[in-house]
């Protein structure tokens, strides 16, 4: 996971996460650095973000509003923002933060 990606992500409400395992890192400079996984690991081990996985094969960060749930479209798995990332990856859970979903059976 790049340093942009790690920014993006806890940027959701979670800012000071990213603060505390890469103070004083330049996310301009320094954005597409790749951070060791060991700190990728414990920045969003510590986050309380979760994602959603839709019967349509989609990951989110909210659940379905409702005209969605009433075709049918629900959530079938909450997954922390670690088991996201170890399930689908940096670019994938970037993508929900940046385009509010993204497309599993790419």
């Amino acid at each position: 996971m790049k340093v942009w990606q790690l920014s993006a992500v806890l940027s959701c409400g979670e800012i000071t996460i990213f603060e505390k395992y890469c103070s004083g890192v330049d996310t301009i400079e320094l954005g597409r650095t790749e951070v060791d996984q060991h700190i990728v690991r414990a920045a969003l081990g510590e986050s309380k973000l979760q994602y959603h996985v839709t019967s349509q094969h989609y990951l989110r960060l909210m659940p379905e509003p409702e005209f969605l749930k009433e075709i049918g479209i629900e959530t079938v798995e909450i997954l922390s923002v670690l088991e996201a990332y170890e399930k689908f990856g940096g670019d994938a859970i970037t993508e929900v933060v940046d385009y509010g979903s993204f497309n599993l059976r790419r």
